[in-house]
């Protein structure tokens, strides 16, 4: 039966009913984070250039009134030092002592104006010559510009002028060169420069105080501006709210109506009325499939087990299947594993006989003795030693962890007898990690912590598909976690009542309270979608409960870890079900999973 949509609704009512619900609620944040995100965005970029601006000024003129101060402190300390050399002439040790106290503070004057001149220039390029006394400070440049050179050459060629000792006359006669000097126009003249740099300070004072201003109500406006822009977004999603809450309530409830109405009294006549295409609108299509179709739910659980059948028979196969693999692979990586200890025999042998030539090298004739050593040079023969049986070394690793991983190949993809047997739970463990190594070396930690546990009476292959599906879970946990490092840690420790327990614990993200006594039921999953079958840890606990009379349980906190703990008996009271009984493969079984690794 096909259901049609009855869209009465016009104008902004009708373009709610057409979209999802994901999208309304996405529409809604969209418009109201574009307003407040690109009003925010304006007002910051307006308030940031602007303040920015304001700042790099109040910063200028602070920098400004700093020269000022202190060029003026080292004309005054010049000026100063300068009258003290009058009173210092009787005394020609004080007086060179003096001069030379004069001769820093020129130092520092000359750096200062340099900075100043530099402060100009670099002012009159960034603000194009807008600020407001930008005019003054050029003036005051040119005029005095070369005011301090000529002060204090000249006061260096007349203190040149004076002999080391001076008779009394000639003290005299010093002091009134100095006085003269004092009294110049040129040192007048320098002298002015301190009562221009206080109009210049009261300028640049002005300055920073007008830029305070500005920068006060630039954050006032900025403040304005901001708030402004959240009423206009808490406005805009609220009217949002009501539209898009009437466009999703209102169909919700009467689904909800009918939903109840066939769950209380029966009346599988009723039908919903779909009104959207939304989310809402495809429930209550799915309310009315789900009412014609409920009686034909056993024929779909009969089609799935089918199925279930049928994935059974194609791992058996290929678990048959990679058994052959592992038993032709194994030959040939025996004999090269064998080869290679003689191989290496018969290297040492060649190198001792090499050893031996050299030994007596010193004693064949000339001509043959600068061949063999021509030939040695081409060959690198010092290379060859040292490398030669590193390539050895990294080759009998090599068929070493071949060996293993074909061995475990053998391990996982061997039938269960018909009969239980001794199994080694550690064994099995490692082989595991082993199959599984290439997810594990992704940056996750495995800790073990066997302790002292005899074999148990069990299936092999079983058991491999239970710690199989139980590490693989883990490792979905992990995926993707780097804040704490991912771990497994495996614990194995007997218990009383000859029993065995193995727990395997992930400090992944955990399972929630409402899915933790649900994971043991066939096809429930908490993985995405096509990720998984919902049939690993079902299998795993009929496996561990059925057939081998143990326990398979599930503690988690979320957020912090999960330990899933096997408990077998190490001895069965009762033959368990036959290989040909064992429980249906899934999706998460080891040679699938295997073979997708």
């Amino acid at each position: 039966m096909q259901y049609t949509l009855s869209l009465p609704q016009r104008g902004l009512t009708a373009w709610l009913s057409r979209l999802r619900v994901g999208r309304k609620i996405a529409a809604g944040y969209i418009i109201v984070l574009t307003v407040a995100i690109a009003g925010s965005t304006v007002g910051f970029i307006w308030g940031e250039i602007y303040q920015r601006r304001a700042w790099e000024a109040q910063e200028h003129a602070h920098e400004e009134v700093e020269l000022y101060r202190r060029l003026q402190i080292a004309v005054l300390q010049a000026s100063t030092h300068q009258r003290q050399l009058i009173a210092l002439v009787e005394d020609p040790e004080v007086f060179v002592t003096e001069y030379e106290h004069l001769l820093e503070r020129q130092g520092d004057l000359v750096a200062t104006w340099e900075k100043l001149e530099a402060f100009e220039t670099q002012s009159t390029d960034s603000h194009d010559g807008d600020r407001l006394h930008n005019h003054y400070l050029p003036d005051f440049l040119h005029t005095y510009q070369d005011v301090p050179q000529a002060y204090f050459d000249t006061l260096a060629d007349l203190v040149a002028s004076f002999g080391p000792t001076l008779a009394e006359t000639e003290v005299e006669i010093t002091r009134e060169q100095l006085i003269a000097f004092t009294n110049s126009p040129l040192a007048l003249h320098f002298d002015s420069i301190s009562d221009e740099l206080v109009e210049l300070v009261d300028y640049a004072r002005a300055e920073k105080a007008e830029v305070q201003a500005t920068l006060k109500q630039l954050n006032q406006v900025r403040l304005y501006l901001l708030g402004g822009i959240m009423a206009l977004s808490i406005v805009i999603a609220v009217i949002w709210t009501i539209f898009a809450s009437r466009a999703i309530a209102q169909p919700l409830e009467e689904v909800t109506k009918v939903a109840k109405a066939v769950t209380e009294d029966g009346d599988f006549e009723r039908r919903a009325v779909v009104k959207t295409a939304d989310e809402v609108g495809t429930v209550a299509i799915a309310l009315n499939q789900l009412i014609e179709y409920v009686k034909h739910l056993l024929d779909e659980q009969k089609a799935a087990t089918s199925q279930q059948l049928l994935a059974s028979e194609k791992m058996s196969s290929l678990g048959r299947m990679v058994a052959g693999v592992a038993h032709e692979i194994n030959n040939p990586v025996n004999f090269i594993h064998g080869n290679l200890v003689h191989a290496h025999n018969y290297i040492d042998d060649l190198f001792q006989l090499l050893a031996a030539y050299e030994r007596v090298l010193d004693h064949i004739p000339p001509d043959l003795q600068a061949e063999i050593e021509e030939t040695a040079e081409d060959l690198d023969q010092e290379f060859l030693k040292t490398d030669l049986p590193k390539l050895l070394q990294s080759m009998q690793v090599g068929a070493d962890r071949t060996r293993q991983i074909v061995l475990s190949l053998r391990n996982f993809s061997r039938l269960d007898d018909a009969n239980p047997h001794p199994v080694d739970l550690h064994a099995c463990l490692d082989s595991t990690l082993l199959i599984l190594n290439n997810r594990i070396k992704k940056g996750v930690n495995v800790v073990k912590h066997y302790g002292d546990i005899p074999q148990v009476e069990g299936y092999s292959g079983s058991l491999y598909q239970v710690f199989m599906n139980l590490l693989s879970n883990a490792l979905d946990a992990l995926d993707g976690q780097t804040d704490p490092r991912p771990q497994i840690t495996l614990m194995t420790e007997r218990r009383e009542g000859d029993q065995v327990a193995i727990a395997i614990q992930d400090n992944g993200h955990g399972i929630k309270p409402e899915n933790l006594e649900n994971i043991f039921k066939t096809f429930f999953t908490t993985k995405p979608e096509g990720v998984g079958t919902g049939l690993g840890l079902a299998i795993s606990h009929q496996i561990v409960v059925e057939k081998h009379q143990g326990s398979l349980t599930c503690a988690s906190e979320v957020g912090k870890q999960t330990t899933f703990t096997v408990v077998l008996p190490m001895r069965l009271l009762t033959l368990a079900t036959s290989a040909a009984d064992a429980p249906l493969a899934a999706a998460e079984t080891p040679v699938e999973a295997l073979i997708s690794s």
